[in-house]
C-alpha cells in the first residue's frame, strides 16, 4: 500500500550489499506488517535497529499513538512514509507524540523526522513541499505544527523517490534491491 517495508528492505540491502527481503512485503489493501517488526544488523562497526510499523490511521488504529511514542522514544531517526503528496493530515497523524511528550517536564531527545514520498510526481522541488507544510499557519494544526517542529528540534527533512516502472517491479519481485538501487533515476 505506502511501501514502508519495502522501503526498509531497500536501506537495509543498500548497508548489507545482499539481495534479500528482510521485512515481509505484499501487494494487497490489508496490513502486511501488523504492530511492529524489528531487525538489528551490524554493519562494520556500526549497528542499526530497524522498526517496521504497521500503516497508521488504517483499519484498526487504536494504538497508532502507542506505536508512535515507542518508536519516538527509541529512535534516532523516524521515517514518515507518504504516497504522492503529504498535507496536514500529516499533523493529525503525529499529534499524539508532542500531546504525550509534554507531560515529562524537562526531556528532551535528538531525533530526526524524515519524511519520503513516494511515487512524488509534481515539477515543484519535494523542499517546496516541506516549506508549505511546516510553515506557520493560524490554522487547526498551528499548535501540533509547532510541536512537531519543537519536538524533532527543527530536524525536519523530505525527500521524494519515484515510482518504479514494469521491468524494475520485477526485479522487485525477484528481490533485486541492489539491481534497482544502480538505477539513480529512481532516487533511492
Amino acid at each position: 500500500r505506502k511501501g514502508k517495508s519495502t522501503f526498509l528492505n531497500f536501506m537495509i540491502n543498500y548497508l548489507t550489499k545482499k539481495n534479500k527481503e528482510y521485512f515481509k512485503v505484499e501487494s494487497t489493501l490489508k496490513h502486511c506488517t501488523i504492530g511492529m517488526d524489528y531487525l538489528s544488523i551490524k554493519v562494520e562497526d556500526n549497528k542499526y535497529l530497524f522498526v517496521d510499523c504497521q500503516g497508521l490511521n488504517y483499519e484498526n488504529s487504536s494504538n497508532d499513538y502507542k506505536y508512535l511514542l515507542f518508536l519516538y522514544s527509541i529512535s534516532n531517526i523516524i521515517i514518515y512514509n507518504e504516497t504522492g503528496i503529504v498535507n496536514n493530515g500529516i499533523f493529525a497523524t503525529l499529534q499524539s507524540m508532542p500531546m504525550f511528550v509534554k507531560n515529562f517536564d524537562g526531556f528532551t531527545k535528538d531525533c530526526s523526522l524524515y519524511i519520503r514520498v513516494a511515487d512524488y510526481d509534481y515539477e515543484e522541488d519535494v523542499e517546496l513541499l516541506k516549506d508549505i507544510l511546516f510553515s506557520d499557519e493560524e490554522d487547526q494544526f498551528d499548535n501540533v505544527r509547532k510541536s512537531i517542529k519543537k519536538l524533532f528540534n527543527e530536524e525536519i527533512y523530505i525527500t521524494e523517490t519515484y515510482s518504479l516502472d514494469r521491468s524494475e517491479k520485477e526485479l522487485l519481485r525477484k528481490n533485486m534491491y541492489n539491481s534497482i538501487l544502480d538505477i539513480k533515476e529512481n532516487n533511492f
